[in-house]
């Protein structure tokens, strides 16, 4: 098993308490594993690596968001506060199109980023229709925003591979039924993806202004992560530091396998927390791709600076392993977080 993990920060104000980690995990044998689970083990240290007796923690499934902060608001050394909120969000997952469920809770069960273009439907009230029979609006407007503000259907032309309406063709300004030089291209770039005008481009390609999404296009398939059903937060846990010392596979395969405890059950009060995502089907010699984010919010009237202390490391845990499967581990120790 390959794992390749790039890390990603950046200063600007907005983004400076955020790291940002994607990951590839590819399996490089001729074993096909059906439940791979990928987790997170995370000893936050909220409010001083000696404080964390009180740290406490929770999720979000629907923002794929796990989060931790200190009980009394109170740090250490020096009684310094108010302690900031930690977090570890799902950016991209895996999907699972063949679950029948609705992995990712945005109102669309089974979507996929290879589904090609499917059926055109034309007008708004045609696509609306379609939408109450075979997706959840209510949800799906909870994700997206109000179905009026979407792309395909503010066109009143969607192909129902777009599965979240927002790849949008060329706009046919005099109506002769193809386009004219000087007539906006919108998404319909051709598989290249470089629409004319944009630099690099070298002239038409295949599916290039033909009105129907093309594999290579922005905002379609492969190139708009929201085409799949993402599976997202599946695991949760908050323990002790040190309860899990991640050398005994057997039990570390049984506690982040295990299915989201109720929020009402979850024992608080523990230095360490995991988060997973699973199961994952890995074939022979395919891959997968996660991102995710590390941050540390601060509020702005903190008067002392807050020092975090992150240690993770990631773990892959398997039931059989190939002879070729490597187990990486990344420790980050000592990564300061100062946030302003």
């Amino acid at each position: 098993m390959e794992v390749a993990t790039r890390g990603f920060q950046w200063t600007h104000v907005l983004a400076q308490d955020v790291i940002f980690w994607h990951y590839e995990i590819t399996n490089e044998c001729d074993v096909f594993y059906p439940d791979i689970f990928y987790a997170q083990y995370i000893d936050w240290g909220v409010g001083g690596t000696d404080d964390s007796g009180d740290d406490e923690g929770a999720y979000n499934t629907r923002l794929d968001l796990a989060f931790a902060w200190d009980f009394d608001g109170i740090g250490t050394p020096g009684r310094w506060g108010p302690v900031g909120v930690a977090g570890y969000a799902f950016l991209e997952s895996p999907g699972n199109h063949t679950d029948g469920l609705d992995n990712d809770e945005d109102g669309i069960t089974d979507e996929r980023r290879d589904s090609g273009p499917g059926q055109l439907i034309e007008g708004q009230e045609n696509i609306r229709a379609y939408l109450g029979q075979h997706y959840d609006l209510q949800n799906f407007e909870r994700f997206y925003g109000p179905l009026e503000l979407r792309p395909a259907y503010r066109a009143g032309r969607w192909w129902t591979g777009d599965e979240n309406l927002f790849w949008v063709g060329f706009t046919d300004l005099n109506e002769n039924g193809r386009w004219d030089p000087g007539e906006p291209v919108n998404d319909d770039c051709g598989e290249d993806g470089v629409c004319p005008g944009d630099p690099g481009y070298t002239g038409a390609d295949r599916g290039e202004t033909d009105g129907r999404p093309t594999p290579g296009e922005r905002n379609f398939d492969a190139t708009d992560k929201d085409e799949s059903d993402q599976i997202g937060l599946t695991g949760f846990a908050i323990f002790d530091v040190h309860r899990y010392e991640l050398i005994d596979d057997e039990e570390d395969y049984r506690v982040f396998s295990q299915a989201l405890p109720p929020l009402e059950d979850i024992l608080l009060e523990g230095g360490a927390i995991s988060v997973c995502s699973s199961p994952l089907a890995l074939f022979h010699f395919r891959g997968v791709k996660l991102s995710a984010s590390q941050w540390l919010c601060c509020l702005l009237h903190a008067i002392s600076p807050v020092h975090a202390t992150w240690t993770t490391r990631h773990w892959l845990g398997k039931k059989r392993r190939c002879n070729r499967s490597i187990m990486p581990t990344i420790n980050l120790p000592g990564l300061q977080i100062n946030p302003v």
